[in-house]
């Protein structure tokens, strides 16, 4: 998205994804996350949110942009996936937001352990500062530059999801070509890298 002119972008805050009011709050329906206005009452699957935690910045063309990391778990030929409770409503790879001041390996290590519970000592860096245009996330961000690593297992690990997921699906190459409920960068991942995903 453009980020809004109306929006000061030295004030941390949640704003609504159709007036732009701050006056926004989280609710829950068929257990996925969904954001409320008070002011225009619109409910939407994101909110536009300002945090000077997280590392962004907005471009030349004034588009809002996330830095991102995430990280493919494989494990018996098959990657760890799991189904989103917050937009996107999708099936994703472990991966979160670049901290400000944070290395991405620690990040996406960080990321690995508090979505699933797998702690591990070496990623492979598997694309470094690549720019997704078009990959939107519920903070209102469009546009993101991507650290991804791997995770190789010898075997399939238990899995603690935390509260933005709530299913676990180990696929195949082949299922993840087939499955049609994917986030949009694991799409972009699997077109681009396909099975070099894997090995």
């Amino acid at each position: 998205m453009k980020m809004p002119e109306t929006i000061p972008q030295d004030k941390n805050g949640q704003y609504c994804f159709e007036c732009y009011s701050p006056n926004v709050q989280r609710i829950f329906k068929d257990n996925l996350t969904y954001y409320q206005c008070s002011d225009c009452k619109k409910i939407h699957e994101r909110s536009l949110v300002i945090d000077d935690a997280v590392t962004w910045w907005v471009d030349e063309e004034k588009n809002y942009w996330h830095e991102s990391v995430g990280v493919l778990v494989i494990a018996e030929d098959k990657l760890l996936t799991q189904f989103r409770q917050i937009f996107p409503f999708a099936y994703t790879i472990p991966a979160g937001h670049l901290d400000k001041g944070e290395l991405p390996e620690v990040a996406a290590k960080r990321e690995l352990q508090e979505e699933t519970g797998i702690t591990v000592q070496t990623l492979k860096t598997m694309m470094d500062g690549f720019d997704i245009p078009g990959d939107s996330c519920r903070r209102g961000c469009d546009h993101h530059k991507w650290h991804l690593y791997r995770a190789q297992l010898e075997s399939c690990p238990e899995v603690h999801l935390s509260d933005e997921a709530n299913l676990v699906k180990w696929m195949t190459f082949e299922e993840l070509k087939n499955e049609p409920q994917l986030v949009y960068p694991l799409k972009f991942f699997v077109n681009t890298i396909g099975e070099g995903l894997f090995n």
